[in-house]
């Protein structure tokens, strides 16, 4: 959880820089989008460095349906890690990106809901469990001409989930994730 925070610390400044620069970008003022990704889910950063292949919370594929109107963002999307094991999102917050040619540097940050199945993300006893989160995002996107991007993104969310049945007082627990994703999206620009 320090490196979720440590994450954080250094993610959401640019985050917020990225959000304030935002207007005067190549981007619509209105989008829809769907993407489907492949992520990776870890404890620290590290765990997600080339040649490991067994990040703390698995590899999976997933994918993401939302709209932005300005800088604010809302999507609904599922992360899928195999065995029945899945995280399914809700989150609405802002974004912000600068462009340079046909590339993007967008940061994001929300909040939402989350419903986790067959212990993913590390929470086996907590199966069918759901709860609050908080996301912040670095992404790194490449046009590839015609609405599509092709892009990589760097998350961090911290979480109180509770299990079915059960009480917040009681029986919640709490924790966070690194998420790595490579992705490809389509855009729709207003």
């Amino acid at each position: 959880m320090v490196i979720g925070r440590r994450l954080v610390a250094t993610v959401a400044p640019l985050v917020v820089g990225l959000v304030l620069a935002s207007p005067g970008t190549g981007r619509a003022d209105v989008a829809a989008y769907v993407q489907g990704h492949g992520v990776a889910g870890a404890d620290a950063t590290s765990e997600l460095s080339p040649g490991n292949m067994a990040p703390a919370h698995g590899t999976g594929l997933g994918w993401r349906a939302g709209g932005r109107v300005w800088f604010l963002e809302s999507f609904v999307g599922r992360m899928s890690f195999g065995d029945g094991a899945a995280a399914d999102r809700a989150v609405v917050g802002v974004t912000g990106d600068v462009g340079l040619g046909n590339m993007r540097l967008r940061g994001a940050a929300g909040i939402g809901a989350m419903r986790v199945r067959g212990g993913a993300l590390g929470f086996e006893s907590l199966d069918r469990s759901a709860g609050a989160l908080a996301r912040v995002a670095v992404a790194f996107d490449v046009s590839l001409g015609a609405g599509f991007w092709l892009g990589t993104e760097l998350e961090t969310i911290t979480y109180r989930l509770v299990p079915a049945g059960g009480s917040i007082l009681d029986d919640s627990a709490g924790g966070s994730a690194v998420l790595g994703s490579l992705r490809l999206a389509f855009e729709l620009g207003f």
